[in-house]
């Protein structure tokens, strides 16, 4: 199991440096990830492990845009243009809600499936049952450590996490998360978007911290 103040953290950096990295991006990914029930730092770590946010990217396997979408997933996803951002990240964040729905919301399975395809993810299920990580190739590994921090002996002895959580610093008690990038644009008029953005995230992971304490 992910200590939950570790897990946070990296949320919120994620969130900050993709930001920063290209404000544009962050945006479209906060908003398809809110459409589809998802948390933007997953989607976020997706995008930049796939692409490093470059919606022009294409792999020597043909996997194209921001969010990596092979031709196929794209069309059966209603895509037209795979190097339009808006387009891919709202088909990507679509896909990756379909994996975590065909997965029963384990997001280490979606994960995994995003990289290796999920009928490989239910194949090495059926065969391996908890070890079924293990099986998988090492990319697929690496890519599920880097995005949710579990390596094939944590997904055999524990449960798989849930999205990232918020810890109320003043209770204790976890709250819903709705980081919203976009409204740090209107809550601190003035400020360039990667500013507002940073300070949101220093602020978010001071809150976390500090409850970590109480």
């Amino acid at each position: 199991m992910i200590p939950r103040r570790n897990s946070q953290v990296q949320r919120v950096i994620r969130l900050a440096l993709g930001a920063l990295q290209n404000p544009s991006i962050a945006a479209l990914i906060n908003q398809s990830a809110q459409a589809y029930g998802l948390d933007p730092a997953l989607v976020m770590a997706i995008a930049q492990r796939e692409s490093g946010l470059n919606p022009t990217a294409v792999s020597p396997r043909g996997a194209q845009g921001v969010m990596q979408l092979m031709p196929a997933t794209a069309r059966s996803l209603g895509v037209t243009n795979p190097f339009d951002p808006a387009q891919n990240i709202d088909a990507g964040a679509r896909y990756l809600a379909q994996l975590i729905a065909r997965f029963n919301g384990d997001i280490t399975m979606a994960v995994a499936a995003y990289n290796w395809g999920p009928t490989s993810v239910q194949t090495a299920v059926n065969a391996f049952g908890p070890n079924w990580l293990a099986s998988a190739p090492g990319e697929t590994q690496a890519y599920v450590q880097a995005i949710v921090g579990i390596s094939p002996q944590q997904a055999a002895t524990s449960a798989a996490p849930q999205q990232p959580i918020t810890i109320d610093a003043s209770t204790g008690q976890v709250v819903a998360d709705n980081t919203n990038v976009e409204a740090l644009q209107s809550a601190t008029p003035g400020l360039s978007t990667q500013t507002k953005v940073a300070i949101g995230a220093a602020a978010l992971l001071a809150v976390t911290i500090i409850g970590e304490w109480l």
